[in-house]
């Protein structure tokens, strides 16, 4: 049996909501077939009934539900991410064990909204991970390349899910995709999905679980996400928490509105202003290329978007794929 979507938390995305009110304008037994779908709203829309309560309205804009503002999270000082509401959650509902997993639809801006999830062994990938589609692009996806970034191969931005693969086994749908830094996935959101990824493993039990990316006026890139979860069989005593993951990365300052960035007293740096090259197969890539992934870093090389002919006059050829 397929379920499309269970009764949503109350007060489900009522914190997303204010903020797109605020910020929408700058060895267990294998299973042997899966009992839930990853559903958008568009999918399987929020019951009419549920909009009050849920914060959500019918065309997945705010209805004016508030529990907290942008205002109200503390300014960025070193941590990655910081706790909020005594590490509670702010949905009340904690009686849900039926899995399900849930995007909201994209807003007005293109941009997602959250994701909401009772997660289990159910909902978790048995399959290889794939990769993120390279032609996915979340809102304010503007790639650039740093000496300051020891990871992803000193690229600024990655493909963050809003629900995490490891949890509910989706890679590319856009509603589940944010424009993220790499000090904000593997610092700020990766430790608590793996908090809930090992609790299911180690217990067989649920976890009620929601993201909420949270936006600052028209801003395409979100200034972080709010991170809550409670463990349903044992009420909270597995997991409990809830975070607010910042969206910034050291030495690098983000203009949050188009994506746009540059290092700390240095001049903004777009996506057409570099190019990776594979110096053994002597093609060269944009930086979100599906290929740049599979490139060893031995291999890899970063260059200057302006040395394209020289780069050609070195040999190299463009990819075919992503056509630089």
């Amino acid at each position: 049996m397929i379920i499309k979507r269970k009764k949503m938390f109350n007060g489900l995305m009522s914190v997303m909501l204010v903020l797109c009110l605020l910020g929408c304008a700058n060895d267990m037994s294998e299973l042997e077939e899966s009992d839930y779908a990853v559903t958008t709203s568009e999918d399987y829309p929020v019951p009419q009934e549920e909009m009050e309560s849920t914060g959500i309205a019918e065309d997945g804009e705010s209805n004016g539900s508030s529990v907290f503002t942008y205002e109200d999270i503390p300014e960025y000082k070193g941590n990655p991410s910081i706790t909020l509401n005594s590490n509670v959650p702010f949905f009340t509902d904690t009686t849900d064990d039926m899995p399900y997993v849930h995007f909201g639809e994209l807003d007005s801006l293109g941009r997602p909204t959250a994701g909401e999830a009772c997660l289990g062994y159910e909902t978790m990938p048995d399959n290889e991970r794939e990769g993120v589609d390279p032609n996915v692009k979340p809102a304010g996806w503007n790639q650039a390349s740093y000496a300051c970034i020891s990871e992803n191969s000193g690229y600024l931005y990655q493909r963050c899910h809003i629900i995490g693969w490891q949890l509910c086994g989706d890679e590319s749908t856009l509603e589940n995709l944010y424009t993220g830094t790499v000090q904000a996935n593997i610092y700020g959101q990766l430790p608590y999905e793996n908090e809930v990824a090992n609790y299911i493993r180690d217990t067989g039990n649920h976890v009620l679980y929601r993201v909420t990316p949270i936006y600052k006026d028209d801003e395409l890139v979100c200034r972080g996400v709010l991170e809550e979860a409670y463990s349903v069989e044992d009420e909270g005593k597995g997991v409990c928490f809830c975070a607010f993951c910042y969206n910034v990365q050291e030495g690098v300052v983000i203009d949050y509105a188009t994506g746009a960035s540059r290092a700390m007293g240095g001049e903004v740096t777009t996506p057409e202003d570099i190019y990776v090259l594979n110096v053994r197969s002597k093609k060269f890539h944009r930086p979100e290329c599906e290929s740049v992934g599979k490139i060893s870093e031995k291999n890899k090389q970063v260059r200057d978007g302006k040395d394209r002919d020289r780069i050609l006059e070195e040999g190299y050829e463009p990819c075919a794929t992503c056509r630089p």
